[in-house]
């Protein structure tokens, strides 16, 4: 039977993936150790890319001793004391291993959607936490949220001064997320707006793991066909995974 290290070591294996720094557009004002022998402390590194027709042309490389957990904090969604999360924190069990797999192929080839989906107390939750903290270790943006929390978000652009300039632009912000693990995708009240944001969001996403730009990993009480025809076509697309966790609840063995 494959451990959890065994299956890490044959993804990277069969992948040939190598983790390395992300060539990305600077948003926010980082800063590295002061000491740091590759950056000295900025936080950003040329690209070394002199073509002008290069789409990443003029880019700026994150430093890989950056520490994306100081850099985005609790827009990870992650505690400090989660930040060091690992898959060896999960328990072997039932079919546990099937759902790493799956989140694990998509982080190191930096690309995909994963539907986990099952009952309640079948470690979910902590495996979209563990995916969340491995990416920002290899250096890739990722947050981990409800899917609630999400439409909070977007609501909220209603109450500043430009709505649909700050709601388009929020939507943006999670649309473009390299690894967004979206949490409790059922627990939402089914509302006009709702569905419409959700919609776009998920349509969005779904449309850049096609092409190969990012990551989404969701988990669900609910079995795919109980969602909208729109979400089922998406989330049973065969190029990418629906695992079904089952077994009995942690919560229940450990009382």
């Amino acid at each position: 039977m494959e451990t959890i290290s065994d299956v890490g070591n044959r993804i990277l294996g069969e992948t040939g993936a190598v983790p390395g720094p992300e060539i990305v557009i600077p948003h926010v004002q980082t800063v590295c150790e002061s000491n740091c022998p590759l950056c000295g402390g900025i936080g950003w590194l040329s690209s070394g890319i002199t073509d002008i027709h290069h789409p990443n042309f003029g880019r700026l490389i994150r430093c890989p001793n950056v520490s994306l957990f100081k850099v985005y904090g609790k827009k990870t969604g992650l505690t400090e004391d989660e930040w060091g999360l690992t898959w060896d924190d999960l328990k072997e069990r039932e079919n546990i291993m099937d759902g790493i797999e799956a989140v694990y192929q998509a982080i190191y080839q930096r690309y995909g959607w994963v539907f986990l989906w099952g009952d309640y107390g079948l470690a979910k939750t902590i495996m979209l936490k563990i995916a969340a903290a491995s990416s920002l270790r290899l250096q890739t943006p990722a947050v981990y949220v409800r899917m609630e929390e999400i439409l909070d978000n977007l609501r909220a652009a209603f109450d500043v001064k430009s709505p649909s300039f700050e709601s388009q632009r929020r939507l943006e912000w999670w649309v473009d997320l390299p690894m967004l693990c979206i949490d409790e995708f059922d627990k939402v009240y089914e509302t006009e707006y709702a569905i419409r944001r959700r919609f776009l969001l998920m349509d969005h996403r779904y449309e850049a793991a096609i092409s190969r730009k990012s990551i989404t990993i969701i988990a669900s009480n609910l079995a795919p066909e109980k969602f909208e025809g729109y979400l089922y076509d998406r989330i049973g697309d065969r190029r990418f995974a629906v695992v079904h966790l089952t077994g009995t609840s942690y919560r229940k063995i450990a009382r």
